[in-house]
């Protein structure tokens, strides 16, 4: 698929200007702002570091004796 550029956009604004659709023209400026606009330039994607290992804060390290189990197989809190 081919990219869209600024050149395609200017046409197809042009071509909205002659069948005088304002709203259209607006909506397409919003919608492509980053392509018509020269001086953009994306946002890097910022990789966050794991403060923690994979075992750390982990849930399966706990030992959960938070509960009792009487002769009929009934659990209760401890």
């Amino acid at each position: 698929m081919e990219e869209v550029t600024a050149k395609d956009i200017n046409k197809v604004i042009k071509i909205l200007q002659q069948l005088e659709e304002s709203d259209l023209i607006t909506k397409l400026r919003i919608h492509f702002e980053e392509i018509l606009d020269e001086d953009y330039v994306p946002i890097k994607k910022v990789f966050r570091k794991e403060y923690y290992s994979d075992s750390e804060g982990s849930a399966e390290e706990e030992d959960l004796t938070y509960t009792t189990e009487d002769e009929e197989g009934f659990l209760s809190l401890a």
